[in-house]
């Protein structure tokens, strides 16, 4: 069984059979799920051209597969998927900028024009600002979507974004209610600085755990005495 979404309906025809293995995670509102565990009307961190948004699901595929997927285990890219399945993805190469620096007003100009645009200058008798011409920008790669089956030998896949959100400074926590058949108490509203909300969390994460019988919690993160963090 192979799994795939869509979050619109122009893409569940070219959806059909291109897809992921049962134990793909996906970053939901909820969470990361994996596929088979996804209903369908949460919401899913998408991308839209250089930013990443929350996007809804129009439909979940789940569909019948025999035959081999393309694995890929690395440090940090994991995947599992059809030989079909689109990718955005760029060659291993940068794309040169389009336009170059004129070395003598530093405007950008095309390449076919560069020529031209500096022979004005020397006809002038302008004076150079600088000896060699300069790309007007730096390389950028060359993102596009593309079929597993399609791509070079070696390739990267895009893994950062522009975040388009509200990241607040704080994060405050309502005081608990008091239990069933418990004494009022005086515990108070905490708000913490955001930034060190989620330290304490990635660390609570990764090497914590809590202990309690409901009236007295404790929270116990293990560390090694070494460099910070």
């Amino acid at each position: 069984m192979t799994y795939g979404f869509t979050t619109s309906a122009s893409d569940e025809a070219a959806m059909q059979g291109i897809c992921f293995d049962d134990e793909t995670e996906l970053l939901t509102s909820e969470g990361w799920k994996p596929f088979p565990e996804v209903r369908g009307d949460e919401q899913v961190l998408t991308l839209n051209g250089d930013t990443a948004e929350w996007g809804s699901i129009t439909k979940v595929i789940r569909a019948p597969f025999d035959g081999d997927l393309n694995l890929h285990d690395g440090d940090r890219v994991n995947f599992c998927i059809t030989h079909n399945h689109r990718l955005l993805a760029s060659p291993m190469h940068y794309r040169k900028p389009d336009q170059t620096l004129c070395r003598y007003c530093d405007r950008s100009v095309g390449a076919k024009g560069i020529a031209r645009h500096e022979g004005t200058h020397q006809r002038r008798g302008d004076e150079m600002i600088r000896p060699q011409r300069q790309p007007a920008g730096e390389p950028v790669r060359r993102w596009h979507l593309a079929e597993y089956q399609d791509l070079p030998q070696e390739f990267f896949i895009r893994r950062t974004n522009t975040w388009r959100g509200h990241s607040p400074d704080t994060v405050t926590f309502d005081a608990p209610a008091p239990a069933r058949n418990q004494k009022p108490h005086h515990q108070v509203a905490r708000t913490f600085a955001f930034k060190d909300w989620a330290a304490f969390l990635g660390w609570f994460v990764a090497e914590g755990w809590t202990t309690g019988d409901g009236r007295n919690n404790r929270i116990g993160i293990a560390q090694n005495p070494a460099e910070k963090y």
